[in-house]
């Protein structure tokens, strides 16, 4: 994977800041062309991301994908994949216990505090 840490909480940090590498044991089998399109589609601020529609008719899924030959994935990514999967159900239970404990009035002026803050609307508080 492009973000890598010490522990899930680094991990993390990096997914929100944007913060990320294509390491050579990981990626030496992938395309430059590949690698910007994950590039495009990993930026942080909506507004920059390329929505699904410019990455399914990006040069490299249309001419390059359907002809690539098979590969292997890394062991570890379908491992990486099921822990993300759990963290988020995980926090999502977390935050749905907290969010039925509060009352409407509390959950609208945490959202409209959280939008007071979120200066450049990417959805994320940095």
């Amino acid at each position: 994977p492009p973000f890598t840490g010490a522990t899930d909480a680094d991990v993390l940090t990096k997914v929100r800041k944007g913060d990320f590498t294509f390491r050579d044991n990981d990626w030496k089998e992938v395309s430059v062309h590949a690698k910007e399109l994950v590039k495009h589609l990993l930026r942080v601020k909506v507004a920059e991301r390329c929505t699904a529609h410019q990455a399914l008719n990006d040069a490299w899924i249309v001419q390059t994908a359907p002809a690539a030959p098979a590969a292997q994935l890394q062991p570890n990514v379908v491992e990486n994949l099921r822990r993300f999967r759990a963290q988020s159900r995980l926090k999502k239970a977390a935050l749905q216990i907290v969010a039925d404990r509060l009352e409407e009035g509390q959950i609208k002026a945490l959202r409209d505090l959280f939008l007071e803050l979120d200066t450049d609307g990417d959805g994320t508080l940095t």
